[in-house]
């Protein structure tokens, strides 16, 4: 690989401030159930994803047409100001407002939506085909392994440590961190990112032309794109079933089963993040090693159907170490999905179009927030009624496996 420093830089880069965005984006709706806002903080979550049906296609625009390396400096750069100044009123005030919270949940949504669009279209740009299962592997591994680290030290920092010796003096103490604290340490962690990747050096592999017209008109060439392949159209929406019901499952529905269907508090959904994760760790050094001398499509189908029977024990469980087990093999099968299915796409689609076709592929992820999160603030899916949310996921599960295996993608 002719561009292995600069893709283990960025890569780095990315882990230090994932890392502390794990604690804020784990912090953020366990705050609302603790606050008992958990329907508020539904309102908020189905508004941001309104909001990134605008987001996602123009920030895909922005990928293609400018410099990737430069809009990782932006990106980070203005959340780490945006975060500092919402922490920053924390300290003053002594204290947040839902408000502010939810405020820091969309600067780091939105910048989630671009960073992980333009990281994969960059990786891309500066790696050779022959090494794109490699990359797209080691990015999920990184990106998990920063779940992992965020959900272990989460837990630690929302409920703080107190060990006793056996004359009941304490060995280890610790306080809970207040939210501004961890919005804190979050925009240190992405100005270090913006220094680091600052000294990123690349040579592109794949030379791109420079994008003329408005936003509009380099929409309209990538729409076009993919309204001449329908099958890849209909593969990039459906593909994304698993991911809409993990990102749903870990914003809306685990915090809520972890307390009311496992009696657990926030050391427990901060597990829930680990095992996840953990899960994904597997997946990304695995998956190439199972299914690398398989059909992409075929072994995603599998996966999907996978992630249907695991929906379902979750169902009828009430064991902690059980529901545990199960979200770790969620994240092998979600991660293996995913780097299945990007490394079909990066082979389907040219670099110079990757920003905006995924861009648009993505909206299928975004719609499909919207409709379940809009659903899931209901009071019937509160409480022990989490579970029929699970129900409905396996449905979809279902119908999008068939969808996909109807219209295999040549």
């Amino acid at each position: 690989m002719n561009n292995r420093a600069p893709v283990f830089l960025l890569l780095t880069a990315n882990f230090i401030s994932g890392v502390a965005q794990g604690f804020s984006m784990l912090a953020i709706p366990w705050y609302f159930v603790k606050t008992n806002q958990t329907f508020v903080w539904g309102i908020i979550f189905t508004l941001t994803n309104i909001g990134s049906l605008f987001w996602i296609p123009y920030s895909g625009a922005l990928i293609d047409r400018f410099d990737r390396k430069k809009i990782f400096l932006w990106t980070s750069l203005i959340s780490g100001v945006a975060t500092a100044a919402i922490s920053g009123y924390g300290f003053w005030r002594q204290e947040l407002p839902w408000s502010l919270v939810a405020g820091a949940f969309v600067v780091s949504f939105l910048n989630f939506n671009i960073h992980f669009q333009n990281i994969y279209a960059f990786t891309q740009e500066i790696t050779e085909e022959a090494h794109y299962g490699k990359v797209i592997s080691y990015i999920e591994i990184q990106s998990q392994a920063t779940t992992v680290m965020g959900g272990a030290f989460g837990a630690l920092l929302l409920e703080g440590i107190h060990l006793n010796g056996g004359s009941g003096w304490p060995i280890l103490e610790m306080r809970p961190w207040h939210i501004q604290e961890i919005f804190c340490l979050d925009a240190a962690t992405y100005f270090i990112a913006f220094l680091m990747i600052l000294f990123v050096r690349y040579t592109p592999v794949v030379k791109r032309e420079t994008e003329t017209g408005t936003v509009w008109q380099r929409l309209k060439t990538a729409a076009l794109y993919l309204r001449t392949r329908p099958r890849l159209l209909l593969f990039g929406m459906a593909s994304n079933i698993v991911w809409i019901a993990v990102v749903i499952n870990g914003f809306l529905l685990m915090a809520v089963y972890v307390k009311y269907r496992l009696n657990g508090g926030g050391g427990v959904f901060a597990l829930t993040d680990v095992a996840y994760a953990s899960g994904a760790i597997f997946s990304g050094v695995a998956i190439q090693r199972i299914f690398g001398k398989h059909d992409e499509i075929p072994s995603i189908i599998q996966l999907i159907c996978l992630a249907g029977v695991q929906f379902l024990v979750l169902i009828f469980c009430k064991n902690v170490f059980l529901a545990l087990s199960m979200l770790f093999l969620l994240g092998v099968g979600n991660a293996g999905i995913r780097i299945l299915r990007m490394k079909y796409l990066f082979s389907a689609i040219p670099n110079q179009l990757t920003g905006r076709v995924n861009g648009l592929l993505n909206l299928s992820a975004v719609a499909g927030r919207i409709f379940f999160s809009s659903i899931f603030v209901y009071s019937f899916f509160s409480k022990d009624g989490v579970i029929y949310a699970l129900g409905l996921f396996s449905f979809f599960f279902a119908i999008s496996a068939f969808l996909i295996r109807s219209k295999i993608p040549s």
